[in-house]
C-alpha cells in the first residue's frame, strides 16, 4: 500500500525499484556477514553451538522491516504533516524513504516468508522429540495407527468396497492387510421401510390429522439433519464440500413449508440435475468450445471431462447421503414414537414414513444411473477422509487428555498433513487421468462417448496417474446417457 502511494508522487520513479532490489540484496549480504563472523564469538559465550545451517537460516529466515516501515511512516508524517501522497508534495527524502522501506518489507514477505519452512526442513532444524519422551510419542503413534486401521476396516466393510488404492498414500495404512469386503450382506444398505410395507399399514388406519402431520414432518427432518451431521463427523461427508452444504440447506428449506409433503429431495434435485446433466455454465461453455476447436486441441475437452467427473462426484455424494440418512431416520423416527420392537400404527406417522420412502426410492433410482466404477472412486475417497478424520480425532484426544504435549505432537501433525496432501494430489491425478483417457478415446474412435462407460473398462493408478486394464465387465452397471459428450466433429 505504501509503495503504491509512493508511486503517485513525482518524487518516486522507476529508478527507485532498482534501488529497492539493491537494498534488499545488500541487507541480507550484510546480515549474513555479521551472522557468520559473530558465530565463533557466540559459540564461546554459551553451551549451544551455532552451525553453518543455523547461521544460514538466521540470515534468510523470517520477515524484515516491520519496525522500519512504522518508523518510515512516522518520518513521512512528521516531515510532511500528512500521510497524503500527491504530485505537489515536495518532500523528496520522505517519499523515497517510505517507498524503499515499504519495498524491502514487501520483498521479505514475498520471498523470505515462504522459504522459512522449506529451509528448516532441508537443514533438519525442526525440533525433534526429546529422547525421554520418545516412548510416549511412539505409543501415541501406535494408537493413531490403530485408529486409522479401525476406521479403514469399518468404512470399507460398511461401503462394501476394498479401498486398496488409498493405502499407499496414508502412512498408517501401508502395512494393513488387504480386505475383500465383497459380501453384499456386509455392505451398506438403506435401513428404511419399503413403500409397499407402509402402504399396507396405512390402509388399516384412519384419516390423518394434518396439523399433527406438519409437526411430525418437522421432527423427521430434524432427525435427518442429525444423521447428516453424524455422517460429517464420521468422515462420510466432506465438511466443506458443496454436497454437504446442499444437503444441510435442503433441510432448512423443507422446514420453511411443512404444509406440503416432504420435499427436500425436490430441493436437491436441481443440484443433482446440474451435476448429472449439463453441469452448469462452465461445462456448457467448454462443450461449445469443443464443437468449434480443432481435433488436436484437447485442453477444453480435458477440462470438460474433469468438471463432469467432479459434478458426478457431487451427485453421488448427495444421493448416497440422502438415501442412507432418510432410511436411518425412518427407523429412529419409529423407535422414538412407538418403541424399538413396535410396529407403527398411527396414520400421521405412517404418512410421513410413506413420503420419505417414496423420496428414497427416487434417490435410489438416480443412484442406479451412476457408473459402478465412479461409485468405487468416490467410495475410496470416503474411506480416505474417514481414516484421516479418525487419525486427527485420536491425536486430539491424546492432547486433550494431557498424554501428549503440543510440542511433541508437532511431528505427528506434520505427518498427517503430508498424508492429506498425498491423498489430494492422488485424487487430482486420478481426475486428470480420467479426463485424458476419455479425450484419447474420443480421438481414437471418432464417436461421441460416455465418460464413465469408458471408465468402467479401466482402472486408474492413483499414484502414477496411469491407466491399466482392469477386466471389468461393461455390463457391470448402468450408465447415464446424460453423461455422453456430444461433439460435432465426431
Amino acid at each position: 500500500v505504501q509503495m503504491s502511494r509512493g508511486q503517485l508522487s513525482h518524487n518516486v520513479n522507476y529508478r527507485e525499484l532498482w534501488w529497492c532490489l539493491v537494498l534488499y540484496v545488500s541487507i541480507f549480504v550484510i546480515r549474513g556477514v555479521v551472522t557468520f563472523v559473530s558465530a565463533p564469538i557466540l559459540n564461546r559465550l554459551g553451551p549451544h553451538k551455532l552451525h553453518s545451517k543455523e547461521c544460514t537460516f538466521l540470515t534468510l529466515g523470517g520477515l524484515r522491516g516491520a519496525v522500519s516501515l512504522s518508523l518510515a511512516i512516522f518520518v513521512k508524517q512528521q516531515r510532511s504533516n500528512t500521510l497524503r501522497t500527491w504530485p505537489d508534495d515536495d518532500d523528496h527524502d520522505a517519499e523515497r524513504t517510505l517507498f524503499l522501506v515499504g519495498g524491502v518489507t514487501f520483498l521479505t514477505l514475498l520471498i523470505n516468508a515462504p522459504i522459512c519452512y522449506p529451509i528448516l526442513k532441508k537443514f533438519k532444524l525442526i525440533a525433534s522429540v526429546n529422547s525421554e519422551k520418545k516412548p510416549i510419542v511412539e505409543c501415541a503413534r501406535k494408537r493413531i495407527a490403530e485408529a486409522a486401521e479401525r476406521a479403514y476396516v469399518d468404512t470399507c466393510v460398511k461401503l462394501g468396497h476394498a479401498a486398496v488404492d488409498i493405502t499407499g498414500h496414508i502412512r498408517n495404512l501401508q502395512q494393513v492387510q488387504r480386505l475383500d469386503p465383497t459380501d453384499p450382506a456386509r455392505a451398506e444398505a438403506v435401513l428404511g421401510y419399503s413403500i409397499k410395507e407402509v402402504e399396507e399399514l396405512l390402509r388399516k388406519t384412519e384419516v390423518p390429522d394434518l396439523e399433527k402431520v406438519e409437526a411430525l414432518r418437522e421432527s423427521f427432518l430434524s432427525i435427518v439433519n442429525a444423521r447428516y451431521w453424524h455422517m460429517i463427523d464420521n468422515g462420510e461427508l466432506p465438511k466443506t464440500a458443496l454436497a454437504t452444504i446442499t444437503l444441510l440447506r435442503s433441510i432448512d428449506a423443507a422446514k420453511d413449508d411443512l404444509k406440503v409433503e416432504l420435499h427436500d429431495f425436490q430441493i436437491l434435485k436441481t443440484t443433482i440435475d446440474e451435476a448429472k446433466g449439463s453441469g452448469g455454465m462452465m461445462v456448457r461453455y467448454l462443450d461449445a468450445c469443443n464443437r468449434v476447436t480443432p481435433t488436436w486441441f484437447t485442453l477444453t475437452s480435458e477440462l470438460y471431462y474433469k468438471l463432469s467427473f467432479e459434478s458426478y462426484e457431487v451427485a453421488y455424494y448427495v444421493l448416497r447421503a440422502y438415501a442412507i440418512a432418510h432410511g436411518q431416520a425412518q427407523r429412529v423416527f419409529v423407535e422414538t414414537t412407538f418403541g424399538i420392537d413396535n410396529t407403527p400404527y398411527r396414520s400421521e406417522e405412517l404418512t410421513v414414513l410413506l413420503e420419505s420412502a417414496q423420496l428414497v426410492k427416487l434417490a435410489q433410482r438416480e443412484l442406479d444411473d451412476i457408473s459402478p466404477n465412479l461409485k468405487n472412486i468416490v467410495k475410496s475417497k470416503i474411506v480416505a477422509e474417514s481414516v484421516l478424520e479418525a487419525q486427527r480425532s485420536e491425536l486430539y484426544k491424546l492432547q486433550e487428555s494431557g498424554a501428549l504435549e503440543e510440542a511433541d505432537a508437532d511431528a505427528i501433525t506434520r505427518e498427517l498433513d503430508e498424508d492429506f496432501k498425498r491423498v489430494v494430489q492422488a485424487r487430482k491425478a486420478q481426475a486428470n487421468a480420467i479426463a485424458t483417457f476419455a479425450v484419447v478415446q474420443d480421438r481414437l474412435v471418432k464417436v461421441p462417448r460416455s465418460l464413465f462407460k469408458d471408465v468402467e473398462a479401466a482402472d486408474v493408478d492413483t499414484e502414477n496417474a496411469e491407466w491399466v486394464p482392469s477386466g471389468l465387465d461393461d455390463t457391470e452397471g448402468g450408465v447415464s446417457p446424460a453423461m455422453s459428450h456430444s461433439s460435432s466433429r465426431a
